[in-house]
């Protein structure tokens, strides 16, 4: 089957020319906010390695059977060293960390589509924002990362277009025979660079917005229950909020934690307790602390009962996570079966179309 690959070439070379073209034209600015970017998406890694050596660490000095915590300090010296040689090795990447060229031409396109206001552009990037306003405190540090994640969607798609461009002409010079393979190779051009650039450039932002959401939920219950019972005795209400944001950690105590320092920082109740809804994004702490604050103008009148209440649905909440979480875990089970009888599907059905194919 003889195809001409002439017009693959030139768009195979016209895309590398305009990769290198941003990269070149790119500016000082650009480059020190792809770095920074870098950095920022580093330093969150460091972060969530030390929250995990700190987890480890209370879990271990719960335990009250002294066997039982001798084994288990003896299997989790082995896990710190490994987080403790992880969080040194992104220390030392960000000490040492260029220009991440494969991001840098992304920026120029970026600076582009907010110059001429690109259709969705707005959208896609407010979503990118919200997202990442539950990670990071500093609105500087949030447009930064949030540059850094868009501009390497938009690199990165050019980028792997150009991959699967030199892979479809690979393809079809050394093993494409019949019109339908042919069609193949090209679906999977299509669909392959869009794929990689979101799964270099958000799936890990997602991910790990989703551990975090999980979290909240699972963790919320125990902490309204925690309110109700401090509220409905002699505590009064910020003093119960800064009882319980100390007695635990995790993401949703984390958070409270934070709180409990901004209202110490004098910003104020209402924009400490609204700083904390905007980084929890979620409606049920939204309406934790909207009652937080209320208490705090009209007194605590029947906050330890709506805060049962609340406890209740959150209790109800946690439930259907988990009966999704199990669905979600039946659903990916299916996927080894669902590839194996595509395998034997295809065994058995290519000799009868190579057979035919002969006739």
């Amino acid at each position: 089957m003889n195809i001409d690959l002439t017009f693959v070439f030139i768009i195979q070379a016209t895309l590398m020319l305009i990769w290198l073209f941003f990269l070149v034209i790119a500016t000082n600015k650009n480059k020190n906010d792809a770095k920074s970017g870098k950095i920022i998406e580093l330093e969150l890694d460091i972060n969530n390695l030390k929250s995990e050596e700190k987890e480890m660490a209370r879990q271990l000095k719960q335990m009250h059977d002294i066997k039982e915590r001798l084994f288990k300090k003896f299997i989790r010296k082995f896990e710190y060293r490994s987080i403790i040689k992880k969080i040194e090795k992104k220390s030392r990447k960000i000490k040492k960390v260029s220009f991440p060229v494969l991001v840098i031409p992304g920026y120029r396109i970026l600076n582009i589509m907010i110059e001429y206001n690109f259709i969705g552009f707005r959208f896609l990037r407010g979503k990118i924002v919200g997202i990442n306003e539950a990670f990071l405190l500093d609105k500087d540090k949030v447009n930064l990362r949030t540059d850094y994640i868009i501009a390497k969607m938009l690199s990165t798609f050019i980028f792997y277009t150009f991959i699967a461009l030199f892979l479809m002409v690979f393809l079809i010079a050394n093993f494409v025979t019949s019109g339908t393979q042919l069609l193949g190779t090209i679906i999977m051009v299509v669909i392959a660079p869009p794929f990689f650039a979101y799964l270099f450039s958000c799936n890990k932002l997602l991910a790990d917005y989703e551990v975090k959401k999980d979290a909240i939920i699972t963790q919320l219950p125990n902490v309204l229950t925690k309110l109700a019972l401090l509220t409905g005795s002699v505590y009064e209400p910020q003093n119960a909020w800064d009882e319980v944001a100390k007695s635990m950690s995790g993401e949703l105590y984390k958070e409270m934690l934070i709180t409990t320092k901004d209202i110490e920082a004098l910003k104020g109740t209402e924009v400490s307790y609204k700083l904390f809804s905007e980084r929890c994004k979620m409606k049920e702490v939204s309406k934790l602390a909207a009652l937080m604050q209320q208490s705090m103008v009209i007194g605590n009148i029947d906050l330890s009962d709506q805060l049962r209440e609340m406890a209740h649905e959150a209790w109800v909440e946690r439930k259907n996570l988990a009966k999704r979480k199990a669905e979600r875990a039946n659903m990916l089970m299916l996927v080894p079966v669902l590839i194996m009888f595509i395998v034997v599907i295809m065994v058995v059905i290519a000799p009868i179309m190579i057979s035919m194919g002969d006739m």
